[in-house]
């Protein structure tokens, strides 16, 4: 039901659009409101535009003092699995305090900052020690794991880009096919291949690197990876390969097993979570298949006879990279 005005007592009205200044927190805020106006020019009182009117102050306060939002706020709260009370709690504040802030409160200087650092899980595991006398033993053993699990997540980033930096250090040039060693496709084409090969020794698999970078490189004039590749005896091997390997293992991408058959003894490769498909173009799919499709079921001793046929590897100096240029000369 639309206001009555006190003026003339009707009760048709628009709403107009105007220029404002509204104090938040003592703090004249710029903004453009929305009022209902009637006939006669009066402005009348709408809760609701009002409600949204000092909603919008709010949020131009929140961008000019980087007060946390109550999106963030909620967000923060869900990534922990911890209810608007059990959170309170862990902060030692009333049980209401974090619905208010979620549906649209200021939260003060102090419990703003606070909320800022809790998205640190580190400081979130610290608080929750402390407070476990006040929250149910079932929600904290679950938050904790919740925890652990984030910090184990945030240790894998940090080190993936770290790593990948300090491969990226190198130049950028024909020897990595004009590409920036790129970690996520190096880990997803590895995560294909294991897949969908028939017994991914790491010997086999360095060689199927090889073919899925040269032929992408022979059409397209680009690297998929950004890898260098090294001529050493069994064939091509992406250079820096068992650092490389090492780490994905460490951080629980893939699973490197030893293992002997007969005479020959190595280690085998099993993926531990999916390939991203997202993670290639079309056309990088389609040489990742052809190669599969083609060499996928070859042994890893058929595969190194294979690679020592290419003028790649016959043509260049033992333990010197290889250069992209061969990619033109793949049998």
């Amino acid at each position: 039901m639309m206001p009555k005005c006190e003026l003339c007592g009707g009760e048709e009205s628009t709403v107009i659009r105007k220029q404002e200044v509204l104090s938040v927190r003592g703090e004249d805020i710029e903004t453009v409101s929305y009022v209902s106006v009637c006939k006669c020019g009066n402005e009348l009182f709408d809760e609701k535009l009002d409600e949204e009117n000092l909603s919008r102050a709010y949020d131009m306060y929140r961008v000019r003092h980087n007060v946390i939002t109550s999106e963030e706020i909620k967000e923060t709260r869900e990534r922990y699995g911890l209810s608007q009370r059990a959170l309170g709690r862990v902060l030692g504040w009333g049980d209401v305090t974090i619905h208010r802030y979620e549906t649209g409160a200021l939260p003060d200087n102090s419990h703003g900052k606070m909320l800022r650092l809790i998205e640190d899980p580190k400081v979130m595991k610290k608080l929750l020690l402390e407070a476990q006398a006040s929250i149910p033993r079932s929600t904290f053993q679950r938050v904790m794991e919740r925890i652990e699990t984030l910090l184990g997540e945030r240790e894998a980033e940090v080190f993936m880009d770290m790593l990948e930096r300090r491969i990226q250090s190198s130049t950028v040039d024909i020897e990595s096919g004009f590409k920036q060693f790129d970690l996520d496709k190096f880990l997803n084409v590895i995560l294909f291949f294991a897949q969908h090969a028939t017994m991914l020794w790491i010997t086999k698999l360095n060689k199927l690197l090889f073919y899925s970078d040269f032929r992408y490189f022979k059409n397209y004039t680009i690297s998929m990876t950004g890898l260098k590749y090294k001529k050493l005896d069994y064939g091509p091997v992406p250079d820096n390969y068992d650092m490389l390997l090492g780490s994905l293992h460490n951080l629980k991408f893939i699973e490197i097993t030893p293992h002997c058959i007969g005479q020959y003894s190595g280690s085998i490769i099993t993926p531990l979570i999916n390939y991203d498909p997202r993670a290639f173009t079309k056309e990088e799919l389609e040489i990742l298949k052809e190669v599969k499709r083609e060499l996928g079921d070859d042994s890893s001793f058929k595969l190194s006879d294979t690679s020592h046929q290419e003028k790649a590897w016959s043509e260049t100096p033992y333990c010197c990279v290889i250069s992209y240029d061969y990619a033109m000369e793949l049998n």
